[in-house]
């Protein structure tokens, strides 16, 4: 049987950062060590296993082809490394990139976790 989710699960979860990694993975691990000193509280999803982040990643404008992890997901957007370049003249690191983008969707929301001395 199946447990119904409650409004709070579904509420939890869109405003959850999901990092969709491996755990021998370099980059996965770099891209957690951006977010935690950044104070962005995330939860790490095993890449292989889970694919809850194909939805997003989709919605995101991914049309196929090869992703490698990681991949960060809140609610229904999904942030991945084009390689070098990604389509853009300018190459930014893709841990600051993410970084940047998570804390302007968070707090745009009103309930940022990331405080800042003012």
């Amino acid at each position: 049987s199946v447990s119904p989710v409650s409004p709070r699960q579904v509420v939890d979860e869109a405003n959850t950062v999901f990092v969709y990694g491996r755990s021998s993975d370099r980059r996965s691990a770099s891209l957690c060590t951006a977010l935690a000193k950044a104070r962005i509280p995330f939860e790490q999803r095993e890449f292989d296993i889970d694919k809850s982040f194909m939805e997003p990643l989709r919605a995101s404008g991914y049309r196929g082809g090869s992703t490698p992890p990681p991949i960060v997901v809140l609610g229904n957007q999904a942030w991945w490394d084009q390689g070098p370049g990604g389509g853009s003249l300018v190459a930014f690191p893709f841990e600051g990139t993410v970084v940047a983008e998570l804390r302007r969707a968070l707090g745009s929301g009103g309930n940022s976790p990331v405080r800042s001395r003012g």
